[in-house]
Formats: structure tokens, C-alpha cells, sequence
């Protein structure tokens, strides 16, 4: 995949999950993409708290202004006693304007890799 690339997603609800109408759970069944408008913080808890009830590990990803809530999310879960986080990346991604593709602005990313706890 190229810099800023998405892998694909399928829909967790009948709601798009990301700024950027990315789902917000991916195919692969551990990836949440945050975001943070279009629902609320505790939604992405709970999801994740599901996710961890079934499997051992799940990445947390959000970009611009999700970057906070996906940090959020995992200090919840960490200090509910749910999940360790393991891992975190953070970067930037090139977004183009759809409405003009010659102006593009570099966007923070953030992923957060949390572990079921023992």
C-alpha cells in the first residue's frame, strides 16, 4: 500500500465510523477506525471491549482529530483493566481536497495495538 492508504473495510453498523467515511471495523474483523464526530467515545470502548471478548488483539487507528479519541479509547480500556496496550504508531498522511485535487494537507495518524488482559 501506498503512504496514506486505507486497507479495505467492511461495515461494524449501518453508520460510517471515520472523518474520512472509512467503516469503523474493518474486514479482518480487529481494526476500529475512530472517529471523532460521527459517534460518540464510549461507542468505540464498547466495540472494543467486544472485539476483545473474542479475540487477543486490536488495533485502534484514527487520523486529525480522532487522533485524541482513539488515545482516549485505549487509556479507557487500560484503566478498566481490559487491555494492555502493546503498541503505538503515529504518523502522517497526505489527504487531497476532493473538490480541488491539487490542494493537499498532511493529516496526523495514530495507531494503538491493545492486548485482552489476563
Amino acid at each position: 500500500r501506498g503512504v496514506g492508504a486505507r486497507p479495505r473495510a467492511a461495515h461494524a453498523s449501518s453508520e460510517m465510523g471515520d472523518e474520512d467515511d472509512v467503516p469503523s471495523a474493518s474486514a479482518d474483523g480487529d481494526r476500529i477506525m475512530v472517529s471523532n464526530s460521527k459517534k460518540p467515545l464510549f461507542h468505540y470502548v464498547r466495540l472494543a471491549e467486544k472485539f476483545l471478548a473474542k479475540r487477543d488483539v486490536v488495533t485502534l487507528c484514527g487520523s486529525g482529530t480522532a487522533v485524541g479519541t482513539a488515545a482516549s479509547v485505549s487509556e479507557i480500556l487500560k484503566s478498566k483493566g481490559v487491555a494492555a496496550v502493546t503498541r503505538i504508531q503515529t504518523g502522517t498522511a497526505t489527504h487531497v481536497d476532493e473538490t480541488d485535487p491539487d490542494v493537499r494537507s498532511q493529516k496526523s495518524t495514530i495507531t494503538i495495538e491493545v492486548r485482552r488482559a489476563s
